[in-house]
């Protein structure tokens, strides 16, 4: 796992490549099916609690990003705002 503030990923919707900057970026790398993944994170902090969103995630990773978030006593929360 790495963390940054500032991270480069390729959109699998438009194959573009997009630079994301942010303070409490982290990305997950791991293979499945004998593919290699890049599963990208941000942790924030406000009054009401820690998130972790997560964007593009496919069901395999969803655990993994459950582990993390618990790990931060965070709450997992998808792209559509969806709370895992």
């Amino acid at each position: 796992m790495t963390y940054s503030d500032s991270i480069e990923i390729q959109n699998p919707m438009t194959n573009k490549l997009m630079k994301i900057d942010a303070e409490g970026m982290g990305i997950w790398i791991t293979t499945f099916n004998d593919e290699q993944h890049k599963i990208t994170f941000s942790f924030q902090k406000d009054r009401n609690g820690n998130y972790i969103t997560v964007r593009y995630v496919d069901d395999f990773q969803i655990p993994k990003m459950k582990e993390i978030a618990n790990n931060l006593n965070a709450i997992l929360v998808g792209d559509e705002g969806e709370e895992y």
